[in-house]
């Protein structure tokens, strides 16, 4: 049983072995790799992977620790910014960003590791050494299998991770990059370029909003990163959040004209702004008519929020437009955050339903079932108030829906019209969710 690090209780001698944990993972203290005055050094192993992605440094007094924080603003004010290593390198020459927390009364720090991740004579390090031979002949399906191999070995290898999936990407195949990507990034959350790539990839296949999401975390472990503030500029753009492009290390050295621009974009998503508040009056008021063709309206003013296009393809299917109503909800599930795929998913089966074309239904509703009934942690039950359901309306604030009964009446015309429904367990489940929630209601 591994001990946790207590500067108090141990001596600098006794640090290697010892366990310290940053951003909810565990990590090994490894040899000492330097000492000063100031701060001592050890290589620091991911306690799942095995791997020294980092060290870790343990200041000897506050003076040191400010010292070093200024050290590492001036190397970034002065915009030194790494050494352009390509995506499949896999450690090395990247800027110092430096995560900090206190153990104790003193701060210590991880920052990433220039050095060697595992020792050269190992199994593993000589596969992956084949396959960047193989990567740099471009042999990017015959590299996979050697990083393959390197995770029946240890498949928590997030550098061999990282590579395959970094080949992936390079085979245009950027949705199973994603999927390994994002592995990599949950065993070793706090190595920048695990991030950076799962940004890109996200991005490649359209997932704007998981993009998104993904830069908040990157940027609120590493406040100082800005190697991908460019690929942001676009993705902002096109979820609507112009405004955020302001908050980029990239923005303060545009030029006036490209400045201007996003003052444009932001100039005009407020006054869209403006008016789906107007519509939103008029909705609460009972005015759905108004409402809708203020919605409309805006659109025309602006068009990138995501949440603006839900809006309007709540209208939609209102007034009976099923398929316009189909299109707005597909196009924005990929603008917004991957909680509200769940949502989407479900109104979109609502659509379908209701055009009467129950295969299409099928497909959809059995997703939000996976979805709903499939979740790892069993022991969890199903709140009824989670449920999704039809929606009328929905902003920052949240979302009104109608009446459940409605929404389970929908499911019950489904079922009774499309035979392989009542066969399919999952569905099951979920229309027997909705008439337990619905039967709440009526009792």
């Amino acid at each position: 049983m591994l001990e946790l690090l207590d500067l108090e209780k141990h001596n600098p001698e006794n640090y290697a072995g010892k366990l310290v944990c940053f951003n909810n993972t565990d990590y090994v203290i490894g040899e000492c790799v330097g000492s000063g005055e100031d701060r001592i050094v050890h290589k620091l192993a991911n306690l799942r992977s095995g791997l020294c992605l980092h060290v870790i440094k343990i200041y000897r007094n506050k003076e040191a620790e400010l010292k070093s924080k200024n050290e590492v603003a001036t190397f970034l004010t002065a915009e030194i910014l790494g050494f352009n290593t390509t995506p499949t390198m896999s450690s090395g020459n990247l800027v110092p960003e430096i995560l900090t927390t206190q153990i104790g009364n003193k701060t210590v720090a991880i920052e990433q590791y220039i050095g060697p991740y595992e020792p050269d004579s190992t199994e593993t390090h000589q596969l992956m050494d084949m396959a960047e031979e193989l990567i740099s002949k471009s042999d990017y399906s015959a590299a996979i299998k050697y990083y393959s191999q390197v995770l029946r070995l240890n498949e928590h290898h997030t550098v061999a991770i990282n590579n395959l999936s970094c080949c992936l990407a390079l085979m245009d195949d950027l949705h199973s990059a994603f999927k390994y990507q994002y592995d990599a990034t949950l065993i070793e959350p706090n190595y920048s370029e695990y991030r950076k790539n799962l940004i890109e990839y996200a991005a490649g296949i359209g997932r704007l909003g998981t993009a998104e999401l993904q830069f908040e975390i990157l940027k609120n472990i590493f406040s100082y990163y800005s190697r991908i503030d460019e690929l942001m500029v676009q993705v902002f753009r096109e979820i609507g959040k112009p405004e955020k492009i302001k908050n980029l290390s990239i923005y303060d050295n545009a030029d006036f004209e490209e400045r201007k621009a996003v003052d444009s974009e932001i100039a005009n998503k407020e006054k869209a702004g403006q008016i789906i508040s107007d519509a939103r009056d008029d909705f609460f008021k009972g005015d759905l008519a108004t409402a809708s063709d203020k919605l409309k309206a805006a659109y025309d003013v602006y068009d990138k929020c995501a949440l603006h296009k839900v809006n309007l393809a709540f209208c939609a299917a209102r007034e009976g437009d099923y398929d316009s109503a189909i299109k707005l909800l597909s196009t924005s599930v990929n603008l917004l955050h991957y909680d509200y795929g769940l949502l989407i998913y479900f109104n979109i089966g609502i659509c379908y339903i209701r055009k009467q074309d129950f295969a299409n239904a099928f497909k959809y509703l059995q997703a939000v079932a996976q979805l709903l009934l499939q979740d790892p942690d069993q022991d969890s039950p199903i709140s009824l108030g989670d449920l999704p359901g039809t929606g009328m309306w929905i902003d920052e604030k949240g979302m009104l829906e109608e009446p459940i009964e409605s929404t389970f009446l929908q499911i019950r015309h489904f079922f009774d019209q499309y035979s392989g429904s009542s066969q399919n367990e999952l569905l099951r489940g979920l229309y027997d969710l909705y008439e337990q929630a619905s039967q709440i209601r009526e009792n």
